[in-house]
């Protein structure tokens, strides 16, 4: 579990409280490289990729919070009301594959249905 290690160190994350909340999003990662490029495994090549798109999914996703919220749309003082947005939008994984194809495409293999 090299990975997890890695992401833990770069998240600055010292103990080990989050580790299954890392893990899944290391399992999240690995599962959208492994259909976006058409294979069974992801290749070492790719840890690094697999690593950052880990800390995006965990970041962006709020993993673990219950009541994750998005980014503050509106804030009125009197009364005091605050608007959130939407967790993350619904392109999101889109945008994540955006981000990556560059270096998702040396490994992406053609399928024929």
């Amino acid at each position: 579990m090299a990975e997890l290690e890695d992401v833990k160190t770069l998240l600055g994350i010292t103990d080990d409280t989050k580790d299954d909340l890392i893990q899944f999003a290391l399992y999240d990662a690995a599962e959208i490289i492994r259909s976006y490029c058409n294979i069974s495994v992801v290749p070492d090549d790719l840890d690094s990729t697999l690593i950052r798109m880990a800390i995006e999914i965990f970041r962006s996703e709020q993993i673990g919070t219950e009541k994750p919220t998005g980014s503050v749309m509106s804030i009125h003082e009197g009364d005091t009301q605050i608007t959130y947005g939407a967790q993350y939008d619904a392109a999101y994984k889109e945008s994540l594959l955006k981000n990556h194809a560059k270096i998702l495409n040396r490994f992406r293999r053609v399928v024929f249905r």
